[in-house]
């Protein structure tokens, strides 16, 4: 099931609820589990599943976080709910992509903290 939505705020994420993009991504499997020899096969099911959700800018980094507090009508801080869903879809994307990666990978990833910086990581180790 795709996620759908957005944010009212200059930045767009596909957002329906926290619940639904936990099912849409924790319900993908990719065939290939990436390893040293099959880099491209494990991008191109990524990819697709990852634009299939319209978070290709999450996953690129190219999408900004939104402000943790925003003003309410009385002028009073409050926490960002777009910025909630924002760090809920980041933290889920970035579980499922690790994954999708061989358990001798994984050391690669342990100080990377948002799907962005894995993606990076990944696109770093398996440039060549």
């Amino acid at each position: 099931m795709p996620v759908t939505g957005s944010y009212s705020s200059e930045s767009s994420v596909a957002s329906d609820s926290l619940s639904t993009v936990s099912k849409a991504f924790t319900n993908k499997k990719v065939s290939i589990v990436l390893d040293e020899t099959n880099f491209l096969l494990w991008k191109q099911q990524i990819l697709l599943v990852v634009r299939s959700h319209r978070l290709k800018k999450l996953l690129t980094g190219d999408l900004k976080a939104p402000s943790a507090t925003v003003l309410n009508s009385d002028g009073h801080s409050i926490e960002n709910e777009n910025d909630k869903i924002y760090v809920a879809q980041d933290i889920v994307l970035a579980s499922w992509l690790l994954s999708t990666a061989s358990p001798h990978l994984l050391p690669q990833f342990v100080s990377v903290k948002t799907a962005a910086t894995i993606w990076s990581t990944v696109l770093k180790l398996f440039s060549s």
